[in-house]
């Protein structure tokens, strides 16, 4: 997943620099050097804000208007978000339904929070933050669950990366006479590619 992400951040970043030399992406009412979202981001991160923090939409409505720049920050992690999550769908459908349910329990606590702020007497507040305690209870065990996940992955990565340098070490001689005979027929015509 994370070259996915690099490719993806590589994709984005290229994308902002043309648009800026070519001006392709600016508006009358662009200012220059805000970022630029590139077309596809928004529509993708909205959908996702739409489906998990649906109570959020009309503060990013105003956002996009007062500050610009913020709200591209912002729908551009959305968008990421969307595309993590859409990748583990496809390779890892229990991760997938983990960072889903993270998703709306984020939700619930950003509700929770709302309610808790315009609660008028303590008993209600006291109730509000009762709920909140367990949510976020809830919310840190799923986290703490994600992250054994993700150490076990790289525990196993790990253990192939010593394998194949323990196998690197016992075939040094062959790995040092094929790189020699590589060099000797560059520019032979004798290359593989």
């Amino acid at each position: 997943m994370t070259h996915f992400r690099w490719f993806f951040m590589i994709l984005l970043v290229v994308h902002t620099i043309l648009s800026q030399q070519t001006g392709a992406q600016q508006t009358e009412t662009a200012q220059p050097g805000l970022l630029s979202l590139p077309s596809w981001v928004e529509p993708r991160a909205l959908k996702f804000v739409e489906m998990y923090h649906p109570s959020r939409l009309e503060s990013l409505k105003h956002m996009k208007t007062a500050q610009p720049e913020e709200y591209s920050r912002i729908m551009l992690g959305f968008w990421r978000r969307t595309e993590e999550i859409n990748m583990l769908q496809k390779e890892d459908p229990e991760r997938h339904a983990m960072e889903i349910r993270q998703e709306n329990l984020d939700e619930k606590t950003f509700l929770l929070t709302q309610t808790y702020q315009a609660a008028k007497d303590d008993k209600e507040k006291q109730n509000v933050k009762s709920q909140l305690e367990a949510t976020v209870n809830e919310q840190f065990e799923l986290r703490e669950q994600i992250r054994e996940i993700e150490v076990k992955k790289m525990e196993v990565e790990l253990q192939r990366i010593r394998e194949k340098l323990k196998w690197r070490k016992l075939n040094k001689s062959e790995i040092v006479k094929q790189r020699v005979r590589e060099l000797l027929n560059a520019g032979t015509g004798l290359e593989w590619e």
